[in-house]
């Protein structure tokens, strides 16, 4: 093995061992020709090394010779050695910083705001390389191999399980990959850019739990994760990080663009497996053929029944008060006699008389003026009509019966139907997205006023708009 000040290609000098296996070494080196620092990997050929190692380094100076993102280290060079042992290496740019790895080693904890910018830059990634012809897969995304700079920038590095071209049936395969972060599909050779999705996710769930995936794994092979996060992390993310990691391929996301859309939009697609109608729910709904309707009653029943008990207290409150006075003014106690007779010398009596009467008149008020205030909210009332044959989705809003908003979309240019988190006020609601696919689209949405809505109802409804339209 090389050792520190070894020159190698009379160019690029040995600095620091980054890293190093039986066979394989990385370091830091400076190229003599322009004093910058760069990586040298070096892959030794010989003893116990096997030929699919070889053909993965090749591999990998081969892609990294043809990508071309900010967020990638540069490929610069690749030559061969032959000193008794027959040496490979790869040059690439330096990227000061520290590998996700070892903050987590130092006792970083991360913020979802943290995993979010983490997982919106590498999802930027992850949709340029999959985009190429043939996509390009890295396979091995983990905490090691995402380097945060000096100056605050995201790089994915070591593509040294990359992959460039798709499976082909009856091929042998290696199996590459780091345990807890590598999906089922993989160690079937079945790898595909929702492989690379699913190492991604393992990763936030490191980074937010500080726990290496491996060691949350189920039996079901769900990463159970959701008691080791923080308290204050959103509800949506929580969800988006477990559709991430989903160990059927099917129910994960499809791409990396389809991942950055959900992350930044707050809408999630809807799982394939039926989810029914919970027995809780007061949604109703009514369907055939050519029309299905939804309503979704007003909780008004609910503030009357609130109301009530108010009123009730504060009444129990002004009778007790009535009952003290006058048993302190008709007892035989001399003291209480005594603070009568001051309270009529002051005129409190009078005052304590004028505002009590002010209170009782002011109490008939109260009932009303304690419903009007809550009127925005718990008088909604939402009707959801689809209409084949008219071709229209209409989302009907109404207040004590009187409706105040329509919204209408063109019932056959529904593109999406999904459930949607709104973080701020903690609701969760249902989300039609609409318009031609030459045109723009607009969304529409509902279940998130008035009568809230839970997780179940809402995936309920979406499923039941999603199967009559007939979106798959």
């Amino acid at each position: 093995m090389p050792e520190t000040g070894a020159v190698l290609q009379g160019r690029y000098q040995l600095q620091e061992l980054l890293s190093e296996n039986p066979v394989r070494e990385t370091w830091l080196a400076t190229d003599l020709t322009n004093e910058e620092r760069v990586v040298v990997k070096l892959l030794v050929f010989g003893g116990q090394k096997q030929w699919e190692n070889l053909k993965l380094f090749e591999r990998e100076a081969k892609v990294l010779q043809n990508l071309q993102h900010p967020q990638i280290p540069r490929y610069r060079d690749y030559f061969t050695i032959d000193d008794n042992k027959l040496w490979s290496g790869l040059v690439q740019d330096y990227i000061p910083g520290s590998s996700l790895l070892q903050q987590l080693d130092a006792g970083k904890k991360y913020t979802e705001e943290e995993a979010r910018n983490i997982a919106t830059a590498l999802l930027e990634i992850l949709t340029y390389l999959h985009q190429l012809s043939p996509p390009v897969l890295h396979r091995d995304i983990k905490p090691s191999n995402i380097i945060f700079s000096q100056d605050g920038v995201v790089y994915l590095v070591d593509f040294g399980a990359v992959q460039d071209q798709g499976a082909v049936a009856g091929r042998s395969f290696t199996v590459v990959g780091t345990y807890g972060y590598t999906p089922l599909e993989q160690f079937g050779g079945q790898t595909v850019p929702a492989s690379d999705l699913y190492a991604l996710g393992a990763t936030l769930v490191h980074l937010l739990t500080g726990v290496a995936p491996g060691e949350l794994l189920a039996e079901d092979l769900h990463l159970q994760f959701q008691d080791r996060l923080s308290t204050n992390l959103s509800p949506y993310f929580i969800a988006w990080l477990e559709k991430l990691t989903e160990p059927q391929l099917s129910q994960r996301f499809r791409s990396a663009q389809e991942a950055l859309s959900a992350l930044q939009s707050g809408a999630l697609s809807l799982p394939t497996a039926p989810f029914f109608q919970p027995d809780f729910t007061q949604v109703k709904l009514r369907k055939n053929q050519r029309k299905l309707e939804i309503i979704i009653p007003e909780p008004s029943r609910q503030l009357l029944e609130i109301g009530k008990q108010f009123c009730q207290k504060v009444v129990k409150v002004v009778e007790t008060g009535i009952s003290a006075l006058q048993k302190s003014t008709s007892g035989s106690d001399i003291s209480s006699r005594i603070f009568v007779y001051i309270l009529i010398g002051l005129g409190g009596v009078s005052i304590l008389s004028a505002l009590m009467q002010v209170i009782m008149g002011a109490l008939p008020l109260l009932i009303p003026a304690f419903i009007a205030i809550s009127l925005t909210e718990y008088f909604e009332r939402t009707n959801i009509y689809l209409d084949r044959d008219a071709d229209v989705l209409a989302i009907e809003h109404k207040r004590l019966g009187l409706t105040y908003r329509t919204e209408t979309a063109v019932a056959s240019q529904i593109q999406d139907v999904s459930i949607f988190y709104d973080n701020k006020k903690f609701v969760v609601g249902v989300m039609i997205t609409a318009g031609s696919e030459s045109g723009s689209l607009q969304q529409y949405s509902f279940g998130n006023l008035g009568r809230k809505m839970t997780e179940e109802e809402c995936i309920w409804l979406a499923q039941e708009i999603r199967n009559w339209i007939g979106i798959e």
